[in-house]
C-alpha cells in the first residue's frame, strides 16, 4: 500500500483538497477532508499525515475550507474530535518542515 510505503520511508501524505480525491460525492466538506486524515493517523501516524491544500490551483473546493482563511475550522475540527494540540501541530505545518529539512 502507498500509505504505508510513504510512511516507512518517512514521508509525508498530504491531503489534497480536491473534491474528487475526496468523496464520490458531486460536493466534498471539510469533513470529508477530516476522514482522510483520520484515516492516515490511524493507519500510519500523525507523523506521516499533513496537509496539501491546492489552494493555489482547484477551482472546486470543499464546502467549509472556501480558503485558506478558513483553515482553521480544520484545526478545531481535529480538537473537538480528540486531537491534541502537538496532533494538530504536526498535521498543520509541523510534518512538512520535518520532511523539508531532511532532503536539505
Amino acid at each position: 500500500m502507498q500509505i504505508k510505503a510513504i510512511a516507512d520511508s518517512e514521508g509525508v501524505i498530504g491531503i489534497n483538497f480536491c473534491p474528487s480525491f475526496l468523496t464520490k460525492d458531486e460536493k466534498a466538506t471539510i469533513e470529508d477532508v477530516f476522514k482522510h486524515i483520520d484515516y492516515i493517523k490511524n493507519l500510519v501516524g500523525v507523523e506521516y499525515v499533513g496537509l496539501g491544500t491546492d489552494y493555489d490551483g482547484l477551482s472546486e473546493l470543499p464546502e467549509g475550507l472556501e480558503h485558506i482563511g478558513k483553515l482553521n475550522k480544520l484545526q478545531h475540527m481535529m480538537k473537538n474530535k480528540g486531537y491534541s494540540e502537538r496532533e494538530i501541530a504536526a498535521i498543520s505545518f509541523n510534518n512538512m518542515r520535518r520532511v523539508l529539512k531532511s532532503s536539505l
